[in-house]
């Protein structure tokens, strides 16, 4: 099985978040694009395909941030982590339970991740991969 993909888009200064309902959890939760790998294509192709079908996005720049083991005591699966500038984005993708697209500015995002109304554990390590990186 191919690695899913985690991407962390940035689109004029704004990581580009959703809005989805997560069925494991009952919720709403405000968090990155991300899914499953494509057998067949690489994790680059992978990703540039889940932002354009989440968000409608196109890339000007793709830079891997890594492979992150979610739970490396429970799972041998890995994803692999991107961080992308964004030339442009549309709309969001509903029939995945996506309803709103929220251009955020970075200082905004970080905040939402210390005061804990960012819960996604792949949305915060992408942001910390990104923010080792300089990316942030």
């Amino acid at each position: 099985m191919p690695p899913g993909v985690v991407v962390l888009p940035l689109y004029q200064g704004q990581v580009l978040l959703i809005r989805h309902f997560r069925h494991e959890t009952r919720t709403w939760h405000i968090e990155i694009p991300r899914g499953f790998g494509t057998k067949g294509f690489s994790s680059e192709e992978n990703a540039r395909r889940e932002l354009k079908e989440e968000i409608g996005a196109t890339i000007s720049r793709l830079v891997s941030l890594g492979q992150v083991y979610p739970d490396g005591g429970a799972l041998s699966e890995y994803n692999d982590f991107f961080y992308a500038d964004v030339e442009s984005y549309g709309e969001v993708e509903a029939d995945e339970a996506i309803v709103e697209l929220l251009p955020t500015p970075a200082s905004e995002f970080e905040r939402m991740i210390r005061d804990n109304e960012i819960k996604d554990g792949f949305t915060i390590t992408a942001y910390g991969l990104a923010k080792a990186r300089g990316l942030l």
